[in-house]
């Protein structure tokens, strides 16, 4: 016998797919039947939450899209916002408690209270309902993310779906590189066809251009957040069987690689933070026998062999090491490198001289199209007046602080910081399942590297969409592990 909630889906399907039929037939225009290929699946998901929740993670950093979605809308944020409905209808057909909210999660709501608040002051910056006004898509993206984060505490996953989750989530995070890769190869020709299910950004042009014009130190920036992915893909491989450690180092090697021609020195500096902190965290060993754990001094002995080589890799691989002290690299490499960290010192101090004017009412995140055209048509424009106009700060610190004002820093930070110790505590319960303790530890330290990164390095606001996804993997692994079987031994 099929429950109420499943009747009520399956009478929706059946009757959604005879008027989809039917209106094929009338007017005889076949994409109502093509309709079918999404409402079905739609209407599956929704009756099938933990499987909607492994596609939302495994979709979290693929930028895939759909054909005449709108600019900003991606397969991820779909899926987060069909989670939260399926949250809502579970919650309508069949009533019940949610899980306690602890101070993590009112922090997320209070968030989405200080965006709500901005927009309404600042304006909302929605393109589809007229108005020279841009840049409103980031209400909306947190928004999704707030109510992605709350919907999914209440649904439940196994192992098995936690790492096709997991796994997913990695494998997936290739797919941008590989597609502005494949983009750049073919001269730009199958760059329409890809737009079509990828979401490119300017970057995506900018590396063809440096590839046409022999650029020496073109860099694929986006290879960056691919190769954090792959890097903690390595970490769950070595978890594994030690059948699997050598695709832990295929993993490591491949990640090193996406880091060079990213040209990123951040990534590098995350990998440090990720196999530091995993390290640090292992609850079985008192604090002084995990300084002597051998993944630390062998992430500094591939770090300091790195550094060795400089002067044999790519310029693009050379800048990722400028941060390294005995580095030997390039001349112009170390130009291109200081002159950005020089760039970023003034942006910051520009900031820092408007930060007084927005402490309690942030300056939001709209922005006029017109001054935001005219930069470009005016000699007279600076290197600087595009990145302060669309909002983007190169420092997480900043972004809060500018954007949501004093109210939004203070949640922003409290947010990071429930999290982090309330993970932390829990990795030290008695966990029955040790194959999740593990998976759960890999992710805090995950959480805890981007957030470093995030308050001491660079990022946006938008860097708390990869702050929520981890959060809620790690509060879900958390809750799987009370009613999953204990490890067999």
């Amino acid at each position: 016998m099929l429950g109420r909630q499943s009747q009520i889906i399956a009478g929706i399907a059946v009757t959604g797919a005879g008027m989809l039929s039917l209106l094929a037939m009338l007017t005889g225009n076949m994409n109502w039947v093509y309709g079918l290929l999404v409402v079905l699946p739609t209407l599956f998901l929704i009756g099938n939450p933990s499987a909607l929740l492994v596609i939302t993670l495994m979709l979290h950093a693929s930028m895939l899209t759909f054909p005449g979605a709108p600019e900003n809308m991606n397969l991820f944020l779909a899926s987060a916002l069909l989670l939260t409905v399926a949250a809502i209808a579970r919650q309508v057909l069949r009533p019940r408690a949610f899980p306690a909210m602890g101070a993590s999660e009112w922090c997320a709501l209070s968030l989405s209270g200080v965006l709500l608040l901005t927009a309404s002051i600042r304006g909302f910056g929605l393109r589809m309902f007229g108005g020279e006004g841009w840049g409103g898509a980031v209400y909306v993206q947190l928004t999704i993310g707030v109510a992605m984060l709350l919907a999914a505490r209440s649904v439940s996953m196994t192992l098995v779906q936690w790492r096709y989750a997991l796994y997913g989530l990695c494998v997936f995070s290739v797919i941008p590189t590989a597609a502005y890769a494949i983009n750049a190869a073919s001269g730009g020709s199958f760059s329409d066809s890809l737009s079509l299910f990828i979401s490119f950004s300017g970057g995506a042009q900018s590396y063809l251009r440096g590839i046409e014009t022999g650029n020496e130190l073109t860099r694929l920036q986006i290879a960056n957040v691919s190769s954090m992915y792959v890097f903690l893909l390595a970490l769950l491989l070595l978890g594994e069987l030690r059948s699997r450690r050598f695709a832990a180092g295929l993993a490591i090697l491949v990640a090193l690689v996406l880091c060079g021609i990213s040209g990123h020195r951040i990534s590098l500096v995350y990998t440090l933070l990720l196999f530091f902190i995993y390290a640090l965290l292992d609850a079985r060993r008192p604090f002084i026998a995990r300084l002597r754990n051998p993944m630390i001094w062998g992430t500094v002995v591939v770090v300091a062999l790195l550094g060795l080589l400089a002067p044999y890799l790519p310029s693009a691989f050379q800048r990722a090491l400028t941060w390294i002290p005995f580095a030997h690299v390039s001349d112009i490499t170390s130009a291109d490198a200081e002159g950005t960290s020089l760039w970023r010192f003034e942006l910051w101090r520009m900031l820092l001289r408007e930060a007084p004017q927005y402490l309690w009412v942030g300056k939001g995140y709209v922005f006029s199209f017109s001054e935001y055209a005219s930069i470009f048509s005016t000699s007279t424009a600076n290197q600087y007046e595009s990145f302060i106009i669309t909002h983007n700060y190169h420092n997480g610190l900043l972004s809060l602080l500018i954007d949501l004002g004093l109210p939004g820093l203070v949640i922003g930070l409290g947010y990071i910081a429930a999290v982090a110790v309330r993970e932390t505590r829990r990795l030290y319960y008695v966990w029955p399942n040790t194959v999740l303790h593990n998976y759960h530890r890999i992710v805090l330290a995950a959480f805890l590297a981007q957030a470093i990164v995030f308050v001491g390095f660079a990022g946006g606001v938008q860097s708390f969409m990869s702050l929520f996804v981890l959060a809620l993997i790690a509060d879900g692994l958390f809750h799987s592990a009370q009613k999953t079987p204990p490890t067999k031994h």
